[in-house]
């Protein structure tokens, strides 16, 4: 669950929310996420922006298309976890 308020929504980076191994693992699957359109990253913990550490089994990315398709608005993250 992302701990974080819809008016700092748009402010939280990358490196805020996946610790080391996250963003290396998400930096080296970027060109197969923009190529094929998503990308699955393996487990890990990340920092919640309350300062919570939480820990997450795959990672599901995707990008997301303006209505042309030609251009990427933005890309989605999903973290899950087994219930």
């Amino acid at each position: 669950m992302l701990e974080t308020t819809l008016v700092s929504l748009q402010d939280i980076a990358l490196e805020n929310i996946f610790d080391e191994s996250g963003r290396m693992a998400l930096c080296s699957d970027f060109a197969k996420l923009m190529q094929q359109g998503f990308a699955c990253l393996p487990s890990g913990t990340c920092l919640s922006t309350m300062g919570r550490h939480v820990t997450y089994e795959q990672v599901v990315s995707w990008k997301v298309f303006a209505a042309s398709k030609t251009t990427t608005i933005i890309i989605c993250i999903v973290l899950l976890s087994p219930l």
